[in-house]
């Protein structure tokens, strides 16, 4: 058996946070094949819903990025 080194990194970080929202999933979702099925999507969900939140912040950076591509669509 392998035994942690004391120190703890991202690894070690989102490894405790996938396994805890896998068994809290799996607490709620007993039947079938339990939810790893679903954790990629429910994590593509909250990753976009992230994303979403930091362009509202960033809205000006982002309307510029947008008119600037825009831009290059219509010179292509």
């Amino acid at each position: 058996m392998l035994e942690p080194s004391g120190r703890v990194n991202l690894q070690h970080f989102s490894e405790i946070v996938v396994s805890g929202i896998l068994n809290f999933l799996s607490g709620i979702i007993r039947h079938g094949k339990g939810a790893r099925p679903i954790l990629p999507f429910l994590g593509t969900y909250a990753l976009f819903i992230l994303v979403l939140n930091l362009a509202g912040i960033y809205r000006a950076s982002i309307l510029q990025l947008i008119s600037s591509t825009s831009l290059l669509f219509l010179l292509l």
